[in-house]
């Protein structure tokens, strides 16, 4: 159980981290669906839901869960 929870919220900060560029590109948070509970996830499927759940994480929330839904590009062309 503690390995899983070390996993999650390394996956947490791991998104957190990710969505740092979003706030430079005017990304409106929304609130995403469900709970984020183990149970009832938070489902993610845009910029904006992903967003949401990076400020929850960066703000210290510990122990929610997320589940991508769909493939999201926030910075598109940034490698070209």
């Amino acid at each position: 159980m503690k390995k899983l929870l070390v996993l999650v919220f390394a996956i947490a900060l791991c998104l957190g981290a990710l969505c740092l560029g979003a706030s430079a590109d005017g990304i409106t948070p929304s609130q995403p669906t469900g709970s984020g509970t183990a149970e009832n996830p938070y489902q993610i499927g845009t910029a904006e839901e992903l967003y949401c759940f990076a400020q929850q994480v960066n703000s210290g929330s510990t122990g929610i869960s997320a589940v991508l839904t769909a493939d999201i590009t926030i910075n598109e062309n940034v490698l070209n």
